[in-house]
């Protein structure tokens, strides 16, 4: 499947890339309401299941989009009051829908069919200048639950100011993220994890940074880990293979 056709999606009303579509509702030349969300997030996890490879760029701007269109969506969905009350309650009724879209994406399912498809076609894949010994694929993640990686998630999120609503937009690539968690971990084996969020951050920002945390523990540079009886999150430099040999 070529790139095009990785970024197109057929709708009822609209066949074409997400930022277009995005464009055109911001333009008003699409109703928000007509827009079948269901129906993208169908489509790109039917797209998943065909592709050799996953690109987490690729997934990152799919998620920051989508999440996008919930949001413009349930904004003009929700009477008034609803939403003065939700403010009132200081709840985010869209990290239920956010998590549901990054297991449907990531987690799991996901990531366990890309570790598949790696080991069978090793010879395809090379991970740069690391020369590391064959071993059976492990996605950096087991030992953690779908709990867990929802709390975590939920952590990182509550880090954003929902009052900054006028920030400009701005690019985020995952890429670049991993590396300025690289260079972090080359500073401090052991990173604080709410010190990786912002609270100056969008939550654009923040998902993208999180998937670069995900991408560092599936290649094993890194894992997350509560410490002691204080239930503090860390984010630990190296595998958690390596932690449990070196406390046998």
């Amino acid at each position: 499947m070529n790139q095009s056709s990785e970024n197109t999606f057929s709708l009822d009303i609209f066949e074409g890339p997400l930022a277009f579509l995005l464009h055109l509702i911001q333009k008003s030349e699409i109703n928000i309401h007509d827009v079948p969300i269901y129906e993208i997030t169908k489509q790109y996890h039917e797209r998943i299941q065909e592709w050799t490879s996953l690109s987490v760029d690729s997934g990152a701007e799919f998620i920051g989009t989508t999440t996008q269109l919930l949001l413009m969506k349930s904004k003009k969905l929700l009477p008034k009051h609803d939403a003065i009350e939700e403010e009132e309650e200081d709840l985010d009724p869209h990290f239920e829908i956010i998590h549901q879209l990054l297991e449907y994406c990531y987690f799991k399912e996901a990531a366990k069919d890309l570790a598949t498809r790696e080991e069978k076609q090793s010879t395809y894949f090379h991970r740069g200048v690391h020369n590391l010994p064959e071993v059976k694929k492990r996605l950096g993640i087991e030992h953690l639950s779908m709990e867990d990686l929802e709390a975590l998630f939920e952590i990182a999120l509550q880090k954003s100011n929902p009052q900054n609503k006028n920030i400009a937009e701005e690019e985020w690539r995952v890429a670049d993220k991993i590396s300025a968690l690289r260079t972090l971990l080359k500073i401090q084996a052991k990173v604080p994890f709410r010190q990786l969020f912002s609270e100056k951050q969008s939550k654009p920002e923040l998902i993208v940074n999180f998937l670069a945390l995900l991408e560092l523990m599936k290649t094993g540079e890194c894992f997350v880990s509560k410490e002691g009886l204080s239930n503090q999150i860390y984010i630990y430099k190296g595998s958690y293979d390596t932690q449990d040999n070196g406390s046998a």
